[in-house]
């Protein structure tokens, strides 16, 4: 799996403690991430891991913070109308 690396928010210090490593190698902010089996995930690589209907059959409250950037219109799509 290549590296994806998103443009990370970091406004403050206090923000440093929300970093998470993906399985992919790249760093994330935890509240846009998914955990999946254990392990962090960015939105992007978690879909193409496991498969837009694994992700969409998870509470919904594990992938609300999910971008619609990262992840694309078609899987977002998807999410909103489970």
């Amino acid at each position: 799996m290549q590296t994806y690396q998103p443009e990370l928010e970091i406004k403050k210090a206090h923000d440093v403690r929300k970093l998470e490593p993906c399985q992919c190698g790249g760093l994330g902010m935890r509240p846009n991430m998914i955990k999946v089996q254990g392990k962090w995930w960015h939105g992007r690589c978690a879909i193409l891991k496991f498969g837009i209907d694994a992700i969409a059959a998870m509470p919904a409250v594990a992938s609300s913070g999910l971008r619609w950037s990262e992840i694309g219109d078609d899987a977002m799509k998807r999410l909103l109308n489970r």
